[in-house]
């Protein structure tokens, strides 16, 4: 197991939960803004080569999954629709933990609330929904009714989210900035000792 590449590299990585009052960061924008100032911060502290928000952590134990559908094809009861893992990140996380982007690109600034819904899926996940052709520019659904479009523009290579010793599951990564929550992993990359982030990241906070 010790041997096994999860996906991703922990290297120098320091991560934090953070929740925020709905009383006082009551609609998603907020919580998406705070969110942002955040990582900003984190960002420009010279210690901090990288830094990303996100619902979830590789191995975390969090292991949220949703329903999705594929617009196109037929879209079954709601009890009967696949599932996925489901993640919510920021620009950033796929560098700051080193996941490989093996086509189309990461999120941007740009993919923001009111712009079209964006999101990243693994290779797994390709494969299964689009054998043998691009997944970029595919467009999956979610919501109860399917009725949330979200197009493709990345596939990230797999990572052993559910633990070294588990199958890589089926992923789907939504824009953080898209997804406004009132709590998220806080996530910091140095080259140094990974141990100096903590006071680094209560301060951005």
């Amino acid at each position: 197991l010790q041997r096994t590449p999860p996906g991703f590299d922990p290297t120098g990585v320091a991560t934090a939960f953070v929740g925020i009052p709905t009383a006082r960061y009551a609609t998603p924008q907020q919580q998406e803004d705070f969110y942002v100032r955040v990582v900003e911060q984190l960002r420009a502290h010279p210690q901090v080569t990288h830094a990303t928000a996100s619902l979830g952590l590789p191995i975390n134990g969090f292991g949220a999954r949703a329903p999705y559908s594929v617009l196109g094809r037929p879209i079954l009861p709601l009890p009967q629709r696949p599932l996925a893992n489901l993640n919510a990140v920021s620009d950033d996380y796929f560098a700051t933990l080193r996941i490989p982007i093996v086509e189309g690109r990461a999120f941007i600034s740009s993919d923001r609330d009111g712009a079209p819904g964006v999101c990243i899926i693994n290779e797994q996940l390709a494969r299964k929904l689009f054998p043998g052709q691009s997944a970029i520019g595919q467009v999956l659904l979610r919501g109860r009714d399917a009725d949330v479009r979200n197009t493709i523009v990345g596939v990230i290579a797999d990572v052993k989210s559910n633990g070294v010793n588990a199958p890589v599951p089926d992923e789907v990564y939504y824009a953080q900035r898209q997804f406004g929550r009132p709590g998220m992993s806080i996530t910091a990359r140095t080259s140094g000792d990974a141990a100096a982030l903590q006071s680094i990241i209560r301060t951005a906070v």
